[in-house]
């Protein structure tokens, strides 16, 4: 399968890459894991929002995936449990200017509870 227009992050020995189109059919809506140790792919989550050329971060032992063309959505991914532990919808017109507001809001929170 190829894919296109993916966002990807790394943490830790793996690289995950999420969203994005597959060639075969459409939008991608899985998050594929790659372990640089083992030298593997796996597919780990597969409940993502449609979008393209999305951002994600990793942070905490999680993976923040936002912004991108489809939807604004902020999706937060446990690296430990594979599930999608929160969703932000964001309002189209204000993706670019309060998104990194948003995220730092959101990492902090869940630093702190």
């Amino acid at each position: 399968m190829r894919r296109g227009a993916v966002t990807s992050a790394i943490a830790g020995d793996n690289i995950y890459v999420s969203n994005g189109y597959k060639d075969s059919d459409g939008n991608a809506t899985i998050i594929e894991k790659y372990s640089i140790k083992d030298n593997r792919w796996s597919i780990i989550n597969s409940s993502l929002v449609p979008k393209r050329f999305a951002n994600s971060e990793t942070y905490g032992n999680k993976i923040y995936i936002f912004n991108g063309w489809g939807n604004s959505n902020l999706e937060i991914i446990d690296l430990e449990t594979h599930k999608k532990t929160k969703e932000l919808l964001i309002m189209p017109t204000q993706e670019m200017q309060v998104l990194p507001f948003i995220t730092e809001k959101y990492i902090r929170s869940e630093e702190v509870g």
